[in-house]
């Protein structure tokens, strides 16, 4: 104290009897420590240390020299503060004016969160400045806040803070009332589920970070796609179980049934899908009672789908078993099925990430159909609500990516009602009976909504982020021609269907052949 310089060493915490001195007009920090005291004699703070933090936003010094290591400084300085190259600066403090050649990230030391740093005065970056920026979902971001002039160089490097964000959203990470000189010569992003974008003005720097990266919204989307194909599957057999140009399956009787579908998802917020689906399914049915019908089925799915960009890619491969049970007779029929489905899912995340991982899906429907006929002509209305349910397990992917992720198990759900009606002409020939047919269908998706993943990225382990998938049409419009053919027991029919909705575009071809005994 008698030559006026305070030297710090590697005690770690500071006195407040110490720190609260006039005594003392230099301060020179070494090793590492932090202290809340309050530093207010006029003076030099020098940091030769590894990692400090001097958090009272009432201590103030005349300058600061960041000479190494990391400081957070919550204080005033009334002169300049300069930053060597590879040093760190954080904190809330308040600087007459700055000189960086290292690195500044308002807030917390090393920390999610955010803050600012206030320059009374001009602010000037060299070439080995680097901004880090943290933002969060709600909105919130660190800022620089410069009252004079602020001559920029060097790299502004974006640290989402783990949460939920919307598809896009805007941060001010930098305002200097006296203009802006200069660009910031390159850009880094932490995590790769996010497109950073900055803007230039006359006296602020603005950041959009965009969250529709086809990055990692790959997995949640999958659970669009396996709820969807599950609702198709259930559109399926309501149309097999209510058909009765398909046979009398109140009765002993058997089914097959295959189709492939094209399919396109795309709500304008995460990456596009599209892809293809198959299936066959087979079934047999026997009579309890004379209005009362039970049976079984199985089958097999495949479907394929890929990100915008042709760089993400998921498969999923299903095997089916359910059953199902009918009652009523030639005219009204009410119908009830339950199915559970193994799905095997493997992803391809760019071409250096990849994963494969279990799941199941259980399915449910009831539906009640109606027949009105003449000779020739056929009207069946139709209403019934499904329910899918889609878990997929946990996944770790490999690859040599620094920016692997793994995620935990997820579930999503779908709930929709249906109503609807079809049309069909009978025409006789020689050895049956030919049905044309068409029909038009109303969905509505009670839990329309993208579904919702976290994921967590090797880049930095422990943030985890929520990512968003391609939404569910809430609303879609069902349509369907083909072409039946009856004779006795034997039955047959090919058809298309298509769907469309806010979010979908759908095109199948499907054929079921029906036979009793």
């Amino acid at each position: 104290l008698v030559s006026r310089r305070l030297l710090i060493g590697y005690a770690g915490v500071l006195a407040l009897a110490l720190c609260n001195t006039a005594y003392a007009a230099d301060l020179t920090l070494v090793g590492s420590g932090s202290d809340a005291g309050l530093y207010t004699a006029p003076g030099t703070l020098t940091m030769r240390g590894v990692s400090w933090s001097l958090t009272n936003a009432g201590s103030t010094f005349t300058t600061l020299g960041l000479e190494q290591g990391q400081l957070q400084y919550n204080g005033t300085t009334t002169s300049t503060a300069t930053l060597a190259v590879g040093t760190h600066l954080s904190g809330t403090g308040r600087y007459a004016a700055i000189l960086a050649l290292g690195t500044i990230g308002p807030g917390v030391q090393q920390a999610f969160n955010t803050g600012t740093i206030t320059v009374t005065g001009n602010f000037s970056a060299g070439t080995g400045f680097n901004y880090h920026v943290n933002v969060d979902g709600s909105g919130a971001t660190d800022l620089i806040a410069v009252t004079g002039r602020a001559t920029i160089s060097g790299q502004v490097t974006i640290m989402p803070i783990p949460g939920t964000y919307a598809a896009s959203t805007d941060y001010t990470i930098m305002t200097a009332g006296g203009g802006i000189d200069g660009t910031f010569t390159g850009m880094g992003n932490a995590f790769p589920i996010f497109t950073p974008t900055l803007t230039y003005e006359a006296n602020a720097i603005r950041l959009r970070l965009v969250n529709n990266s086809a990055s990692g919204d790959i997995y949640p989307s999958l659970g669009t796609t396996a709820l969807q194909m599950g609702q198709r599957q259930l559109t399926s057999l309501g149309s097999i179980l209510s058909d009765p140009s398909l046979g009398d399956l109140v009765g002993a009787s058997g089914w097959v049934s295959g189709g492939h579908r094209f399919f396109k998802l795309n709500d304008g917020v995460a990456e596009s899908l599209k892809g293809d689906h198959s299936d066959v399914l087979a079934g047999t049915a026997f009579p309890i009672s004379g209005t009362v019908a039970a049976g079984i089925y199985a089958g097999l799915g495949f479907t394929d789908t890929e990100g915008s960009g042709g760089a993400n890619f998921g498969d999923m491969n299903s095997k089916i078993v359910g059953g199902y049970a009918i009652t009523g007779g030639a005219l009204f029929r009410l119908a009830a099925t339950y199915a559970h489905s193994w799905d095997d899912y493997e992803v391809t995340r760019t071409s250096a990430a990849q994963s494969s991982f279990g799941g199941h899906r259980n399915l449910a429907m009831a539906q009640v159909s109606y027949l009105a006929q003449t000779d020739m002509f056929e009207l069946m209305p139709r209403v019934g609500l499904s329910y899918v349910r889609a878990h997929q397990a946990a996944f770790e992917e490999t690859g040599t990516s620094n920016a692997t992720a793994s995620g935990d198990g997820s579930s999503f759900s779908s709930l929709t009602s249906r109503a609807g009606a079809r049309v069909t002409v009978r025409l006789l020939s020689f050895q049956g009976a030919i049905f044309p047919y068409a029909g038009l269908a109303w969905a509505h998706e009670f839990k329309a909504g993208a579904p919702r993943r976290p994921l967590e990225f090797s880049v930095a382990a422990g943030s985890v982020f929520s990512v968003n998938g391609v939404a569910r049409a809430k609303d879609m419009g069902e349509g369907e021609a083909g072409l039946a053919y009856r004779a006795g027991a034997f039955g047959f029919a090919v058809g298309y269907e298509g769907v469309r909705g806010r979010a979908t575009r759908e095109h199948a071809v499907r054929g079921t052949l029906s036979f009793g005994w």
